[in-house]
């Protein structure tokens, strides 16, 4: 598979994405996997503000459900979102880890 490589503020933008994604996505990949996913997609609405084009620090609440959150779903919402390019017949973005 072909790979892209985005700039900075890309890199944001797809961050930013991801999470939203994710999030609505709740109701299409998620519940085939588990209530408890779209459930967990469901409380991580307080950490909006932490991932965007300018993020801020974490809120306690973010933390908060960051502690409870199940994290293999966490990261079944990530990996199910960053296929999403792929999936409509895009590149998938490789996106730096900084």
């Amino acid at each position: 598979m072909a790979k892209i490589q985005v700039s900075n503020g890309s890199v944001v933008v797809v961050a930013a994405m991801i999470f939203m994604v994710a999030v609505a996505m709740q109701n299409h990949h998620v519940a085939a996997q588990s209530a408890d996913c779209a459930a967990t997609a469901e409380l991580l609405s307080p950490c909006a503000s932490a991932v965007g084009n300018n993020p801020q620090d974490p809120t306690p609440e973010c933390c908060a459900v960051l502690q409870t959150a199940d994290v293999d779903c966490i990261c079944a919402l990530v990996e199910s979102t960053i296929k999403l390019p792929s999936e409509c017949g895009l590149d998938t973005p490789q996106c730096p880890s900084d």
